[in-house]
Parts: C-alpha cells; sequence; structure tokens
C-alpha cells in the first residue's frame, strides 16, 4: 500500500495513493492498509455492480478493516453530469451488508431504498421509493421482502399517480404472484390468485359500496361468463373494451361498471386492464335509461345504441390528424373501437 520509505504506526492518519490511481487518507494497519476510519478516493473507470454508475467517480468515508470497507461507510457516486447517488449504512468485505440507505437522483428518476442488504444486494425487510421527473409514471414506494435485489415475499406497493393504487400479497422476482389485492384509486378491490404479474384463477370483485361479485381470470382478464353475482336483481354489469390503433399507436383498455344512469368516464370504470395514453375524464358512456330487459346508451358522446341481457354492441370511429416529426408533415388515422358487453 505505502511506499517502504513511509514510517507508519498502526492507527495513525497517514495519506499515500494506489497503484491504480486510488488516494487513500485515513488510519492504517501494521501493514499500510486501511484499518480504522478513513476516505479513498477512485479513480474514473467503468464498474460491475448494479450501485457503481456505469462510469462515476467516487468516494468512500468510514470504516475499514485491513483494507476492505467494513463497519459503517458512506460511498459517495456522481456520473458525468448525469446524476448522483450515495449509499449510507453497513458494509462488509467491501459490499453493503446489513442495514442501509442507498439514494440515486437521475436525469428522470430519483429513488432510494432504505432496508436490508447482503453481499450488495437488497435482501430481507426493506422500502424503496421511486420518484419520476415530470409525472411521467405514477411515483411507486414498495415495503415489503426482498431476496437477492428483488421483490419476493410478502409486501405492499402503492402507484401514486393520478390515482393512488395499491397491490398488498405476495411476491416473486420483483412481479405479483400468489394470493394478493389490488385496491383501485376508487375503492374497488380485486381478491384473487396472481401469476407472473397477472390475474390468474379465482377471485373476488368487491365495489366502493360492498356489493361483489365472483370470476375466473385468465391472462390479468377477467372471463365474463364465469361471473357470479350474489343477487341476481342488482344492477346490470356492463364490461367496456376501448381500443386505438394506428400510425405506431395500438392501445386497449379494459373496464366494468355497474349500471346506473349517468355519464361515465375511464376513471369510473373499474379498471380491469389499462395501457398508458388514454384520458382517464374523457366522455366514454352515458347510460339514458336502465329497463329490465335492456339498457339505452350514447357511447363517446355520439352513437346511440341500445344493449340487451347477454348481448355485444360495438362502435367505431376514425380520429384523421397531422404528425410533424423532424420538420416533415405526415397524415395519419387512428382507428377507435369500443366494444360494450352485458354480462350474464
Amino acid at each position: 500500500m505505502a511506499t517502504e520509505t513511509e514510517h507508519i504506526l498502526q492507527g495513525e492518519v497517514v495519506e499515500f495513493d494506489l497503484p491504480e490511481g486510488e488516494h487513500y487518507r485515513g488510519e492504517v494497519d501494521d501493514e499500510g492498509r486501511p484499518h480504522g476510519v478513513g476516505t479513498m478516493h477512485y479513480p474514473k473507470r467503468p464498474y460491475r455492480s448494479w450501485m457503481e454508475l456505469q462510469v462515476s467517480d467516487r468516494k468512500y468515508h468510514g470504516e475499514w478493516s485491513h483494507g476492505v470497507r467494513s463497519g459503517s461507510g458512506r460511498m459517495e457516486y456522481y456520473r458525468n453530469g448525469l446524476g448522483s447517488a450515495e449509499y449510507q449504512g453497513q458494509w462488509h468485505d467491501d459490499l453493503p451488508e446489513g442495514e442501509g440507505t442507498f439514494t440515486a437522483f437521475g436525469d428522470t428518476t430519483d429513488e432510494k431504498y432504505r432496508g436490508g442488504w447482503l453481499r450488495g444486494l437488497r435482501h430481507g425487510v426493506g422500502t424503496h421509493h421511486t420518484h419520476w421527473d415530470k409525472g411521467t409514471f405514477p411515483d411507486e414506494t414498495y415495503t415489503g421482502q426482498w431476496q437477492e435485489d428483488k421483490r419476493c415475499g410478502r409486501g405492499i406497493c402503492t402507484y401514486d399517480g393520478e390515482e393512488k393504487h395499491t397491490y398488498e400479497g405476495e411476491w416473486q422476482n420483483n412481479r405479483y404472484h400468489g394470493h394478493g389485492v389490488f385496491t383501485l384509486g376508487n375503492g374497488d378491490r380485486i381478491e384473487c390468485e396472481w401469476e407472473n404479474g397477472n390475474k390468474e384463477g379465482v377471485g373476488t370483485y368487491t365495489f366502493a359500496n360492498g356489493k361483489q361479485f365472483r370470476a375466473v381470470w385468465r391472462n390479468n382478464l377477467i372471463d365474463l361468463s364465469s361471473i357470479q353475482r350474489e343477487d341476481k336483481n342488482e344492477k346490470p354489469l356492463l364490461a367496456i373494451t376501448l381500443h386505438a390503433e394506428g400510425f405506431d399507436y395500438n392501445r386497449t383498455a379494459y373496464g366494468l361498471i355497474e349500471a346506473a344512469e349517468g355519464v361515465f368516464t375511464l376513471a369510473d370504470c373499474a379498471i380491469l386492464r389499462r395501457d398508458r395514453g388514454f384520458k382517464e375524464k374523457e366522455p366514454l358512456l352515458k347510460i339514458s335509461h336502465i329497463g329490465d330487459q335492456e339498457i339505452g346508451y350514447l357511447a363517446l358522446g355520439e352513437y346511440p345504441g341500445r344493449i340487451r341481457p347477454g348481448e355485444r354492441q360495438e362502435h367505431g370511429f376514425k380520429l384523421e390528424d397531422t404528425a410533424r416529426i423532424y420538420d416533415e408533415e405526415y397524415d395519419y388515422t387512428i382507428e377507435h373501437t369500443i366494444t360494450i358487453d352485458w354480462c350474464r
């Protein structure tokens, strides 16, 4: 570590350079290795660990044990003006281990993890929060169990965007897996089994007003023919599918409503699945009257229709517009389709 001409005493504060460009100032052992408390500046180079930003200046200040980071310490990272990060907590054998906090500020996201670590990976119980710049995606906060840097075990995750949604249950490899409950922003709840992030098998849907039904989900979508209501005299359920396609645009939203007179937007539906890009407050369906054997409606504010038990109605329209990309204009057409099913 130090040159032969340097006189080093164990515990003495010294300062020296290492062969690979590191610079150290602090206490050392009787062989000249960092030991006790000290600060190490590392040269800029690519690193292997996910924590060590791809091209980063690094500085560690904290406890050492015979040349390796061990005990309590803080590592700071700075990545060429694109972001900064730091880990503050326990170390063992040069890696985060024990309790610690990792905070990162990037050009698009900020994130923070506080909890357990093992061999440099999130492990045990911890909380991870992600904030996207300019609200690109909902803020996300997960608290629960981790295994080798992945959400695994029991945990709860809250998505705080235009509406707040929450999943609480079992996880595997960062996905919902096992038994879990998903609560939507409107207060509706889905309790079912999950497989690799998708709803799969028998589950119960409970509306915010307490009414519920059981059904079967396959690949994250509800089998409409499997719906079982507690009371056959309750208001009909309407399943709504909204699809938009064209000009590199392919999006689908699936929703479910308990029929009532009035205007429904996508935000008013029990959202079974939705791609990003739809306007939640845009009028989707206006129900004008409800009878035992017929429901009258106005779809998308333009298309009048009537639907009977077990029927499906479909309406479509085209949106024509012009896009300007790199100083060139492109005419395009997006085809929209809304499908309405009266669930048996």
